[in-house]
């Protein structure tokens, strides 16, 4: 995502009028001069102080594959053949080319639209000096972080179905704290289920305290410096900052995530989430706007 990028916040109340929640992209949130924070910055432990010591259950399923690193490389030179002058959407790719590369994701394990993110995000950390993603012909601005902002929604929607207590936040002048997209009111018990690699019937069990979202995949090769924070150090970076303020987390990654930045988050005491069990038909709405072909499939 383009963080250069201004975006109005929105505001979300409940059916019973008693929570309010600023929902702010991380574009927004570099650049608000009043930005999102909590009321009183809650230390993690002091989260439970004078609550009940039985955390709620928080249910979460993943249906993405989980990518080893050896597949993600092995797609490279199939998703970009023409190096740091690729340009363009794999919708205006041709047939010839598409059905390579679905053929590509079949062999190593890798769904289209994961395979497109990985695209995106090797051809921004190949062009360090463009700041601007319509420069490689990946979308303007406003389309890219509309379709973000509509995730993060999706996210909060499923969040409050599940009665998930979120945290109250007000405005600041503080413009250097970094808060995660979400952060609870009171821990949650996860559990999470990832059936493409482990029984349906075993899960995961970890606490979280909050939770960020990411609009795409998680890759484990993309490593350096990029103008959108998506590199994986750049992502370590943050989520360890999160975890010092605010204790154990989740990252809801779009399209899942590669094995070795999984293993990686998760050896911080993050776990690892997809779109599974969102809405997200506002989101794909949006997308079909920009980046689909013909047929009205999604291909970025």
């Amino acid at each position: 995502m383009d963080t250069n990028t201004h975006y109005e916040t929105e505001t979300d109340i409940d059916t019973d009028g008693e929570i309010e929640i600023k929902l702010i992209t991380r574009a927004t949130r570099r650049l608000h001069t009043n930005h999102v924070v909590l009321k009183k910055q809650t230390k993690p432990e002091k989260l439970m102080r004078g609550k009940s010591t039985e955390m709620p259950t928080l249910s979460w399923k993943n249906c993405y594959p989980v990518v080893p690193v050896e597949s993600e490389s092995a797609l490279l030179p199939i998703l970009f053949p023409l190096g740091n002058v690729e340009r363009g959407m794999v919708r205006n790719q041709r047939s010839g080319r598409l059905q390579r590369i679905n053929e590509s994701c079949e062999i190593h394990g890798m769904q289209l639209e994961q395979a497109c993110c990985l695209r995106r995000q090797h051809m921004e950390l190949l062009n360090p000096k463009i700041n601007d993603l319509s420069q490689l012909g990946l979308g303007n601005k406003d389309e890219i972080i509309d379709t973000e902002h509509l995730f993060a929604r999706a996210v909060l929607k499923y969040l409050k179905k599940v009665g998930a207590p979120l945290e109250k936040l007000e405005q600041s002048d503080n413009t250097t704290q970094l808060n995660p997209d979400f952060i609870l009111a009171r821990p949650m018990r996860l559990v999470t289920r990832q059936d493409a690699i482990e029984d349906s019937n075993f899960g995961e069990h970890g606490q979280v305290n909050w939770i960020e979202t990411e609009m795409r995949y998680g890759a484990s090769t993309v490593n350096g410096e990029t103008s959108t924070g998506i590199a994986v150090d750049e992502i370590i970076s943050k989520v360890k900052y999160y975890v010092k303020h605010y204790g154990p987390g989740a990252v809801v990654f779009a399209y899942g995530c590669g094995s070795k930045l999984r293993e990686s988050l998760r050896a911080l005491g993050i776990s690892v989430l997809d779109s599974h069990p969102l809405d997200l038909r506002k989101m794909r709405k949006k997308q079909k706007k920009w980046c689909a072909n013909k047929k009205g499939v999604i291909l970025p």
